[in-house]
């Protein structure tokens, strides 16, 4: 029970690292995220760049703050899972469906190819799911020996 419970910390300050590293980087680099967003090739995305630009870093510094406490954890990683699975459907928008591919990323992250993006993106959703079976596991299990005793 004591290694799901740190596996299941680690990969929240895996996250806490990657979503306040993101969320700063869009909000100090405001404009060019706004504007990859303007020259996406969605309709959808291009009507509501002003808001996205905005909600989304917010959105990821939130379930950073949500992830460092044992109380707000769990939903912590739902967020991270939700937004990981909202990303990746993009890149496969963009993939698959999109007739150019704009790069909407900064730092790091704007160094892979929209394939790797999708390959990073897949690992995280993974890590996001394990994270919460064992983290629901292990509480799971603390109550029930809690009712045996």
């Amino acid at each position: 029970q004591k290694h799901r419970i740190l596996i299941s910390e680690i990969i929240s300050i895996l996250f806490i690292m990657l979503f306040v590293y993101t969320g700063f980087s869009k909000l100090m680099d405001g404009n060019t995220f706004y504007n990859n967003l303007i020259n996406s090739p969605f309709a959808h995305v291009k009507s509501i760049a002003g808001f996205i630009s905005w909600v989304i870093p917010l959105l990821e510094i939130i379930v950073a703050i949500l992830l460092l406490f044992r109380k707000t954890r769990l939903k912590g990683l739902y967020g991270s899972l939700g937004l990981m699975m909202s990303f990746t459907a993009y890149v496969i928008g963009i993939l698959f469906f999109s007739p150019y591919e704009p790069c909407s990323c900064g730092g790091v992250i704007a160094l892979l190819s929209w394939n790797q993006h999708f390959i990073f993106n897949i690992i995280w959703v993974i890590m996001a799911i394990s994270a919460i079976v064992l983290l629901r596991e292990s509480s799971a299990k603390a109550i029930n020996n809690y009712k045996l005793k």
